[in-house]
């Protein structure tokens, strides 16, 4: 059984890529999906097919308001990736690109979106990551959304789904 196994492994020989190839093209799907996303300034759910929900549109309403000069906002739903129930709003990745924030400390820039968000947070909200640049980071970044990592839970959740 074992020589059988090994002659047919021997017999399908893949051709193998670099990592190095691979990460690059996967940096440029990145840098292309962002591309699309800044030049449409689209806003995204964060999974995929899914509508922004009632939180989600407060936050967009909120930021576009406090920011009507920004070049880019985007506010992903990123509850998908940890262990809550299905079309929950609880876990947020915001990205602003405004000269507003010129000048302006990082911590003096998350503050601002943090208190903008206040009531969010009180009210159920458990994890904001905040992306706040001027229009010269957001170019230099290469227009790219940083991403966030699935939390120990979600990768459970996931697991169990797969079964």
């Amino acid at each position: 059984m074992l020589s059988a196994f090994l002659s047919l492994r021997r017999a399908v020989v893949l051709p193998r890529r670099p990592l190095a190839a691979i990460a690059v093209q996967t940096t440029l799907f990145t840098r292309a999906v962002s591309a699309a996303f800044m030049s449409t300034g689209a806003s995204s759910t964060g999974a995929a097919g899914a509508s922004a929900g009632p939180v989600q549109q407060v936050i967009e309403a909120k930021l576009a308001s406090t920011f009507p000069t920004a070049t880019h906002i985007q506010v992903l739903n990123d509850s998908y990736k940890h262990a809550v129930p299905r079309g929950s709003e609880t876990h947020f990745n915001v990205v602003v690109v405004s000269d507003a924030f010129k000048g302006r400390s990082l911590i003096d820039r998350h503050r601002q979106v943090n208190a903008l968000l206040k009531d969010e947070l009180k009210a159920g909200v458990h994890a904001l990551s905040i992306q706040a640049q001027t229009p010269e980071q957001w170019q230099a970044a290469n227009c790219t959304v940083a991403g966030t990592p699935n939390c120990l839970g979600g990768d459970k959740r996931a697991a169990s789904q797969q079964k």
